[in-house]
């Protein structure tokens, strides 16, 4: 599904950053860690659901290369990307596929703040559950 692009307030009219985004997300799914951390601040924070949030480069490193880790690759579709200024909200139907070669699909959402054009806030809204538990846990792909 081709995401829709929706501007608010200020930027309406504005041009779209969504290539900005694709951009990042393309790095992550590639699990390129210094691109990704390339494209934040020095000091980042990042929150994923209710886990407690990290800040600068070299926690994000850390986290990332962790979760990065405990899969194969993951592919984020997106569905929604709604701007205003230097924030964004996206949705995403991200498709992780596991060490064992199974997938499942599970939706997010993502609220990211940018500063200078690099990622200064990322609260990431999205319950990983079935993607550990299994085959079974999840939408097979």
């Amino acid at each position: 599904m081709a995401p829709t692009t929706e501007a608010t307030g200020p930027a309406a009219g504005a041009e779209s950053t969504l290539p900005w985004y694709e951009e990042f997300y393309g790095a992550m799914e590639a699990k390129d860690i210094d691109a990704v951390c390339g494209m934040c601040t020095e000091d980042t924070r990042v929150q994923f659901a209710n886990h407690e949030p990290v800040t600068g480069r070299e926690a994000v490193r850390e986290i990332m290369l962790h979760f990065w880790g405990t899969i194969e690759r993951m592919h984020h579709g997106f569905t929604n990307v709604f701007e205003s200024g230097d924030q964004a909200a996206l949705e995403a139907d991200v498709t992780y596929s596991r060490l064992d070669g199974s997938s499942v699909v599970i939706k997010s959402g993502t609220v990211i703040r940018r500063q200078d054009g690099l990622i200064a806030d990322q609260r990431i809204y999205v319950d990983l559950a079935p993607l550990f538990a299994g085959a079974e846990g999840g939408a097979a792909a």
